[in-house]
This record gives C-alpha cells, structure tokens and sequence, in this order.
C-alpha cells in the first residue's frame, strides 16, 4: 500500500468514525461493532 492510498483509508477510517459518533445514539453496541468488523475486514482486503 503506497502512502497516497494510506492517506486515502485513513480519511475513509476519519469520516466514518465521525458518522457513527453522531449516530451512536441510533445504533445499538452490536451494531457498531458489527459496522467495524466490516470495515476491518473491508480494509484488510485492501
């Protein structure tokens, strides 16, 4: 992974952490981790 698609995945991981702090209050525990173990695997694919 060069360090113009790192940058890429770290901007993607920064937005996503931002929707789901402001929808915490929307998505049970489950949920998130659910959403996270997805993009986990999403990224590991990369």
């Amino acid at each position: 992974m060069n360090k113009v698609e790192r940058e890429t995945i770290d901007a993607w991981i920064d937005d996503i952490k931002v929707v789901l702090q402001e929808k915490h209050e929307f998505l049970s525990v489950v949920e998130m981790v659910n959403v996270l173990n997805s993009l986990k695997h999403d990224i590991e694919t990369i």
